[in-house]
């Protein structure tokens, strides 16, 4: 069965990876977390000035916090609050808070109750769509907002996520996962992957 994604999950998950679900998720460690963030880009905003001509260590969370808020759009956010589990649901709401666009309030909403340890980053999400403050979370969105200020502009040439094909291109690439499976039923393994990497999965499952 085809995929529901508007992106490829590893695609998605290579420009996620950096950006540790772990610390986000919980309030206490994300407000370590947005303090570091803030507290390093005081200290080395000459060396951040200079992204992407020089890269500096203890700055790789501000450059992958900023690659993925460049990436971030409704499809993504679609992605994530659909087929990620309670994990897409908060890099959703992370990446939201810092892109604050009305197009992602919607499926915060709706998927809010799929992350129910986490619904308090979905929340301050939504105020910070909404363009108002919460007091219970105060101290994170002046930190975001700070840091959303002074963070660079990732250029968009290193971004890579691949869509899934749709329509026309969608029907052939079935047509093509029906002769892989033919091969591999008549032929083995072997075969049927000599036969995807001649045909448009090669792109996509990158074999």
């Amino acid at each position: 069965m085809m995929p529901v994604s508007f992106y490829v999950e590893s695609d998605v998950l290579a420009l996620l990876e950096p950006i540790p679900c772990v610390l986000i998720a919980r309030e206490d460690n994300a407000l370590r977390l947005l303090q570091k963030m803030h507290r390093d880009i005081q200290e080395l905003r000459s060396v951040l000035s200079h992204f992407p001509d020089v890269l500096y260590q203890p700055l790789e969370m501000h450059y992958a916090v900023s690659k993925a808020i460049a990436a971030v759009n409704e499809k993504l956010i679609s992605d994530l609050t659909s087929n990620f589990g309670w994990g897409g649901v908060v890099y959703a709401a992370f990446l939201a808070a810092f892109r604050p666009m009305m197009p992602f309030a919607d499926y915060l909403r709706i998927a809010r109750n799929r992350a129910p340890q986490n619904q308090w980053l979905v929340d301050l999400a939504l105020r910070e769509i909404e363009g108002c403050s919460d007091p219970e979370v105060g101290g994170h969105q002046s930190l975001i907002r700070a840091i959303r200020a002074t963070l660079p502009s990732y250029p968009g040439e290193h971004i890579h996520l691949r869509e899934w094909p749709i329509g026309e291109e969608l029907a052939q690439l079935n047509l093509e996962k029906d002769a892989i499976a033919a091969v591999y039923r008549k032929s083995g393994a072997s075969e049927a992957i000599s036969e995807i990497k001649s045909s448009p999965w090669s792109k996509l499952l990158m074999v």
